[in-house]
This record gives C-alpha cells, sequence and structure tokens, in this order.
C-alpha cells in the first residue's frame, strides 16, 4: 500500500514541475584583454537588454559573479533578476555586458532558438485564452 501511495504522489507531483517555462536565457561568450589574450578568474559582469543597437534605456539589467576559463563563461540570464515575460513581445532585442565600467561592444542581438519558433503558434490564438476555445455542455 505504502509503495502505491508514493506512486500516487509521483504522478500527482510530476505534471506541475514541467508546467512553467524557465524564464531565463543560456548566454555563452569569451572575454579577452585588448590584447586578444583570454582572461581567467572571476568578475563581476553587469548584462542589460535593449531595443535598440545603439543608445536607448535598458529594459532589463543584472549583475552576476562569472567564472571566466581560458576566456569563455556561461551564465543564465534572469538567475539574479526576473526577466520580464513582455521583454520577448516578437520585437528586436540587444545584449550588452559591463565589466570594469567598462561597456563591452558592440552589442549582440539576441536571437530566437528553434522552439520559439513553435511558441509563436500562440499567436494564432487571435489575441483570445484557450478558455476561449473551450465549449461545455450540460445534459
Amino acid at each position: 500500500m505504502k509503495i502505491l501511495q508514493i506512486i500516487l504522489i509521483l504522478f500527482i507531483a510530476i505534471p506541475y514541475g514541467y508546467t512553467e517555462v524557465p524564464r531565463m536565457v543560456n548566454f555563452q561568450g569569451r572575454l579577452t584583454d585588448l590584447a586578444g589574450s583570454p582572461l581567467t578568474g572571476d568578475y563581476s559582469i553587469k548584462f542589460r537588454i535593449y531595443d535598440t543597437f545603439t543608445g536607448g534605456v535598458a529594459r532589463w539589467a543584472e549583475i552576476q559573479p562569472v567564472s571566466v576559463s581560458n576566456g569563455l563563461f556561461n551564465v543564465n540570464l534572469g538567475s539574479v533578476t526576473a526577466i520580464p515575460l513582455e521583454l520577448f513581445d516578437g520585437s528586436s532585442r540587444w545584449l550588452e555586458l559591463e565589466m570594469s565600467n567598462d561597456t563591452l561592444s558592440p552589442r549582440q542581438q539576441l536571437l530566437a532558438s528553434p522552439y520559439a519558433y513553435y511558441s509563436e503558434n500562440s499567436n494564432r490564438l487571435g489575441g483570445y485564452t484557450y478558455n476561449n476555445y473551450i465549449t461545455t455542455f450540460t445534459v
């Protein structure tokens, strides 16, 4: 009986773990000094997302401690400050990095992942929620 209860709890709990899309964006980069030599060490990097290639006001920002090895690093943007869902509305977005009060340039355009094309299908609901497409019948 105890095993049946554990299995039942797992079947109930598992679907809830997959109901929300992680609100983070994986980003990998390479840092070098002015001579082009790769950096190694721990750095504090400020990440900002803009809606323009130059100028403008940051739509989102966070500072992360980043470990760099032979110039390479990997971060999950949004792990410190949540990225608002409305930030990615289909418009172009640009990522800027700042390290030691130096802005690294040029800004990098954020592009869609293959799965984002699939989510574009949600726009085909015509602005309605799924509830507008559910019909209930009473007998």
